[in-house]
């Protein structure tokens, strides 16, 4: 992540937050409020050694130092029968004053706390819905620049993203605050 004065072009700070790689580091963007970055990491696997670990997860940075603010790193959800799943996020987060939404490649949506990075809710989308059709959707990895929408009340998001070795689905999910 690099911080860049506007008015001249001047690199100000950069923090190295994931390993990198082919399918790694930061994906479809970061997201920015009250002086804080929010920087998801996906370092999925691609075949190749790198000097580093991986480092997938949700990460929070002072953006007038680069500093970390906190370090979410990514725990292993993933169920044995998923063949296709990795921890990490490789797909565009929304955030609030309070909170980071995340859509991860495990197919879980996650909602952090902005000061401290604690997980205040976690549902597992790689499952089987009932549509509201009659037919049935299947929910899978989050990627690609389509971000959580919060808007009114509700959280709308599509699970499911099939490429780049992503757990498809096709899922449009509306959740409410009660």
């Amino acid at each position: 992540v690099y911080a860049v004065d506007p008015e001249s072009g001047k690199l100000i700070w950069q923090t190295k937050v994931g390993r990198g790689g082919v399918h790694a580091g930061v994906y479809f963007g970061i997201a920015a409020i009250n002086g804080s970055v929010f920087v998801p990491i996906s370092d999925t696997p691609d075949g190749r050694e790198y000097p580093e670990a991986r480092r997938p997860g949700m990460y929070a940075l002072d953006v007038a130092t680069g500093e970390f603010l906190w370090k979410g790193p990514s725990e292993n959800v993933c169920r044995e029968e998923q063949t296709i799943c990795e921890p990490g996020y490789a797909g565009a987060i929304t955030t609030t004053p309070e909170l980071v939404i995340a859509g991860s490649i495990d197919g879980h949506l996650r909602i952090y706390d902005t000061t401290n990075g604690e997980i205040l809710w976690d549902y597992d989308t790689a499952i089987e819905f009932d549509a509201v059709a009659g037919d049935t959707a299947r929910g899978g990895a989050f990627g690609g620049g389509s971000a959580p929408l919060a808007y009114q009340g509700q959280l709308i998001v599509n699970s499911g993203y099939g490429f780049a070795r992503k757990m498809p689905g096709n899922a449009l999910l509306v959740f409410e605050v009660e």
